[in-house]
């Protein structure tokens, strides 16, 4: 059955009338209810504005905003004011104030390519302030060594070419007694400085050689050589009804060795088949040819080395530093005091601390390795210390690099661009100058740097080129706009009969106030800008918000960094515009 919409629609009826309501009716209902409503909301906005609350209100805010509109009016006069008075300074004498301006940069930016030494390589510094990890690191530090260096040997059975390789094995007596030699053992311990070896005193857990342990195949050679007196002594001084002291001077009446490589292969053979798989970890056959070619020495290290009898390295301020560092570079004397020893070179012919396999190819090295790195020394110092500091000083390295070609590219987008040669004067020798006070400032103040510090460098020279040529730029137009505005009105004087001078181009008077027009309008924009900037990357500065020291010590560096940028930009380019 059709419904009653239906039917209305059939009928050409509406909805309304089928439910009994005219149409013209509800339409004037709808438009009376609305009526009403804004009749009401009219009267209570009368009510409003006739309340003595909303009318104090409105009195109170005008009197604010004209108040602020007169102080906002002042302000900009004081500065204005001010700013004439210190760019007229400047444009009186532009070259004692360059001269000063240098002579400082130069005073803080001396030691500025010093900054290397600033550079942490310590892993800690990257896990988080006051985290578990961190204090669980620091209190395993206080009795076990956490920083470890490695001493990578290859025998000459590690060349790849069978043509060239030769038979030297690891547990050869002659290859032992030089890995030996190097780690120090009682044959070499009352020997000079580099001559007793790195560990030379193995009861001082690191006090005095930096040294806290050392695993290595000759290692374990020694203690396994030393058990039988270490055994006798001990018998000695606690198994027998006997007062001999702390000496052992009976078990000392052995005449065989102790803590050394025994002369008789045999015995070293027997000692390293008695050892079995405890090898296996220090030393491997890399071409698979059943003889042990390639071995690992392990040090574990202290953290802090001071107090310790070993080479002390100059920071640029001359003073001697004792850190994990200078322990590398005594390590590698001490290889290096090796190939020169005459107890070492007159008994081997080929020493493995003077060998070195340039030009050949070693079997642990793949192709494209071996195209990167065509030469290794027998004994190479490695391990997660050494790395850490080598990518310290690279990161050095390349900043120095990175700096001058990223002008270089800057250098040429201006030229480019302008097509004047004096805005490279103007608007390089600023971000040079900045970046020399940065780096000169985190020397002076002995600030922390760390290998993220390669992304600052960049960083300043594009805000430094960007502040730069936004208010060089802004001047230029400006005093354009004068120009065309002078010359209008000359040509309109000379119309009416009574002509005006016109503007030299190269006044000073133009330039001081396109200058001061400037840096009111568009300085400051730079100032809010750079502002802005300082405030954005303090963040990473917050000790409570960014836990981590590299990134705290980037923005350190950013914010010391733009507002030096900042204030040559604004201070220097008015020396050279006129």
């Amino acid at each position: 059955m059709p419904s009653a919409y239906n039917m209305a629609d059939e009928s050409g009826g509406s909805n309304d009338e089928i439910r009994g309501i005219p149409p013209n009716d509800y339409r004037k209902s709808i438009s009376a209810i609305f009526h009403s409503l804004i009749l009401h909301i009219q009267i209570l906005g009368g009510k409003i504005k006739n309340n003595r609350i909303y009318s104090s209100y409105e009195d109170i805010s005008f009197t604010v905003s004209t108040k602020v509109s007169e102080i906002s009016g002042w302000s900009h006069s004081f500065v204005k004011g001010q700013a004439t008075r210190f760019y007229r300074t400047i444009f009186r004498s532009p070259g004692p104030i360059v001269l000063v301006m240098i002579l400082l940069t130069f005073l803080v930016g001396k030691d500025a390519m010093a900054f290397g030494q600033q550079i942490n390589g310590d892993v800690e510094i990257y896990l988080p302030d006051g985290a578990d990890s961190t204090e669980l690191l620091l209190d395993v530090r206080e009795q076990w060594s956490t920083d470890i260096v490695l001493l990578y040997i290859h025998t000459d059975n590690s060349i790849d070419d069978p043509a060239r390789r030769g038979s030297e094995n690891i547990t050869d007596v002659d290859i032992l007694r030089q890995i030996s030699f190097l780690e120090g053992d009682d044959n070499n311990k009352d020997m000079g400085r580099y001559a007793r070896g790195i560990d030379w005193n193995k009861d001082d857990r690191g006090t005095q050689d930096g040294v806290v342990w050392i695993l290595s195949a000759a290692q374990m050679i020694k203690e396994a050589n030393s058990a039988p007196n270490r055994f006798a002594c001990s018998i000695e001084k606690y198994g027998l009804p006997i007062q001999t002291g702390d000496d052992c001077n009976i078990a000392n009446q052995d005449p065989r060795d102790t803590y050394v490589i025994p002369d008789n292969q045999d015995r070293i053979n027997n000692t390293v088949e008695n050892l079995g798989s405890s090898l296996d970890s220090l030393v491997i056959d890399t071409n698979g040819d059943g003889i042990w070619d390639t071995s690992v020495v392990v040090m574990g290290i202290r953290f802090d080395m001071e107090g310790t009898d070993i080479d002390t390295r100059s920071d640029p301020n001359g003073v001697e530093i004792l850190d994990h560092k200078s322990f590398i570079l005594h390590l590698k004397e001490v290889i290096n005091d090796c190939s020169r020893n005459p107890d070492i070179y007159n008994q081997y012919d080929d020493p493995l601390c003077g060998r070195d396999y340039e030009g050949i190819k070693l079997s642990s090295m793949n192709e494209e390795r071996w195209e990167d790195l065509p030469t290794r020394q027998a004994i190479t110092v490695t391990g997660l210390t050494p790395v850490l500091h080598d990518v310290s000083d690279a990161i050095y390295l390349e900043l120095e690099d990175m700096l001058p070609i990223s002008l270089a590219f800057v250098c040429i987008a201006m030229i480019t661009l302008h097509r004047n040669p004096k805005v490279l004067i103007i608007c390089g020798t600023p971000i040079v100058l900045s970046l020399a006070a940065t780096f000169g400032t985190t020397v002076i103040l002995d600030i922390m740097l760390t290998p993220m510090i390669i992304a600052a460098g960049p960083i300043l020279i594009g805000l430094g080129v960007d502040y730069a040529l936004h208010l060089i730029n802004r001047i230029e137009e400006t005093r354009e706009n004068m120009l065309e505005e002078n010359a209008t009105l000359v040509w309109e004087s000379k119309r009416d009969g009574a002509p005006i001078p016109e503007l030299d181009p190269w006044d000073k008077q133009l330039y001081l106030d396109a200058t001061v027009h400037s840096i009111m309008t568009t300085g400051h924009a730079i100032l809010l800008s750079a502002i802005t900037t300082i405030v954005g990357f303090s963040v990473l500065a917050w000790a409570w918000l960014v836990p981590i020291q590299p990134m705290r010590t980037v923005g350190i560096t950013l914010v010391l960094g733009i507002t030096c940028t900042f204030f040559f930009s604004i201070f220097w380019y008015q020396h050279w515009v006129g």
